[in-house]
């Protein structure tokens, strides 16, 4: 990350002047100027095809380059494009988006199969969002889910749950175990692509905590998304 970055500051100062000068003709420049845009030219032209290796190493999608070729000239206009485009996806790689989601009620109880966990309240969040006690998640993008539910009383019952992509349940599934009080848990933890647009919720799949049972905000319950574009 830091060779990309001191390669786009590179590139920036390197192709100032051409930038700058973009509608000057050379000849009515001093020859210092012409020697200093001939070395940007020149040093655009080494940096660049680095530049573009290095952001493909570190994971960032395609964006256009089909103004780059073997005897073009170094357009400025589309070579800002880029930069700005290079620079907006490191500030997100440094700063990924995230949500957490706390449970928007006390305690849920009479839980049954199919009854989603009321993660209707934000707790945090930078650059996504919430919807339907769930997160909304967008196509094409990487996250990583995570999600915890707390039990109180059961009695010696448990709770099994598992995440829902759409309403519909997916992936592997996790219990809160209960002696006496407190539940002993395992949380769910996924990394989903979705191929459109969706909601991810926790649902109920395997309710057993008696009458008095129920899923509690207290203690840290939540569901957590973190965007890893």
């Amino acid at each position: 990350m830091k060779l990309l970055k001191k390669a786009l500051r590179a590139l920036n100062s390197s192709t100032q002047t051409e930038i700058t000068k973009a509608g000057e003709p050379m000849d009515n420049q001093a020859p210092s100027q012409n020697r200093q845009r001939a070395f940007s030219h020149h040093a655009g032209k080494a940096i660049f095809p680095a530049l573009l290796i290095a952001t493909t190493a570190f994971g960032v999608l395609a964006f256009d380059t089909t103004w780059v070729g073997t005897g073009k000239p170094i357009s400025a206009a589309s070579l800002q494009a880029n930069l700005t485009e290079i620079q907006a996806r490191l500030v997100a790689a440094e700063h990924p988006s995230f949500i957490k989601l706390a449970m928007s009620v006390g305690q849920q109880c009479s839980l049954a199969v199919e009854d989603t966990i009321q993660f209707g309240s934000v707790a945090a969040a930078r650059g996504m969002t919430s919807s339907s006690n769930g997160i909304d998640l967008k196509a094409g993008h990487t996250y990583r889910v995570e999600s915890i539910v707390n039990t109180y009383p059961a009695n010696g019952g448990y709770l099994g749950y598992q995440f829902a992509l759409g309403g519909a349940r997916v992936d592997a599934t996790a219990y809160t175990g209960n002696n006496t009080v407190h539940g002993f848990h395992a949380g769910l933890l996924s990394y989903f692509t979705p191929a459109a647009d969706t909601n991810v919720t926790v649902k109920v799949m395997n309710p057993n905590l008696g009458p008095s049972g129920c899923a509690m905000a207290d203690w840290n319950s939540y569901l957590i998304a973190t965007d890893l574009n």
